[in-house]
């Protein structure tokens, strides 16, 4: 089990009061190794100072309310800083590239694209039944769809035809994907778990990983902790070493999470947990396995998910 040891406690109270010093010193702690404590107490609602564009901004889709609202995380409060109805029809996933675009995938039968600072989508990419989007590092789009068969589309940058459409007996109920540093795609797939796709590939294989939900949702990378995360529809999360087929821990997380995100705020790596029954969201730092805080939003049948680090525009 993971607990809150000195580190984080230093890092937490970092967090609250704003503490340069302090949030550095927590930050070196991450590479260390999972202490054993006693669970963390909830954080109060004041992360540090007044919402500017450059702090880390939480998005979180509202499929109930076709709604994609943001949160400003180190502002007193974490205010509602944007929201976002222009061309949101039923969201499911959400993910923001380098530039700080957002693309949201619309159940209603597209991806609609935001350039930072933007609430209307240029451009839209029609696409049916589409479910995970993720950005590769030449900034090509690929989109996970439950369509019949259910694909993998790959769009160049700019364009709204799809480059290629990637099949495969592994995609059945494909939900979230995630690309990792080296180039491998992660997919998660209801009925298939996870699967993987190598850069400048198109064969999708399966790492056969063990103790998987049976019905696989989300899934995060910590390149920092070199660990990646899966969530499931019966809830829980299991936590997966690079290279390994079994997990070395799990989240205390109780609710189905669709969808995962997962980024830095005031140097300190959180996953955070939408809940599909509700308008909240649950943050877990990445040495910990229980919550350290709950945060409701005015996103209803909460789904898609994505941080804006801070210094993206």
């Amino acid at each position: 089990m993971r607990g809150l040891d000195a580190a984080g406690a230093l890092g937490f109270a970092a967090l609250i009061c704003g503490d340069a010093a302090a949030a550095s010193a927590a930050s070196a702690a991450d590479a260390g190794t999972r202490p054993a404590g006693a669970r963390p107490a909830d954080a109060p609602a004041r992360w540090g100072r007044p919402a500017t564009a450059a702090d880390p901004w939480l998005f979180v889709a509202g499929q109930a309310n076709n709604v994609v609202n943001a949160y400003d995380l180190v502002a007193p409060g974490q205010p509602l800083v944007e929201t976002i109805t222009t061309g949101v029809d039923s969201p499911v996933g959400l993910t923001i590239d380098a530039a700080g675009t957002l693309y949201v995938s619309n159940a209603g039968g597209n991806v609609t694209i935001y350039p930072a600072g933007q609430t209307s989508p240029t451009p839209t990419l029609p696409v049916h039944s589409p479910v995970g989007v993720a950005i590769d590092r030449m900034g090509t789009i690929f989109v996970a769809t439950r369509d019949a068969p259910p694909t993998i589309l790959e769009f160049r940058p700019g364009s709204t035809t799809p480059l290629q459409t990637i099949v495969s007996n592994l995609l059945v109920v494909p939900s979230e994907i995630a690309f990792a540093r080296t180039g491998l795609l992660d997919i998660t797939d209801n009925v298939t778990g996870v699967s993987v796709m190598k850069s400048g590939s198109t064969t999708i294989a399966s790492p056969n990983l063990l103790d998987l939900d049976h019905c696989t949702t989300g899934i995060v990378i910590s390149e920092r902790r070199h660990e990646f995360f899966v969530s499931g529809c019966n809830g829980g999360t299991q936590v997966y070493p690079f290279g390994a087929t079994a997990p070395s821990g799990a989240l205390d997380e109780q609710f189905p999470a669709d969808n995962l995100g997962i980024g830095d705020v005031s140097g300190r790596e959180y996953v955070f947990a939408p809940d599909l029954f509700s308008s909240s969201v649950t943050f877990y730092h990445v040495l910990h396995d229980q919550r350290m805080r709950t945060m409701n939003t005015g996103s209803a049948q909460a789904l898609g998910i994505a941080l804006k680090p801070a210094g993206v525009p």
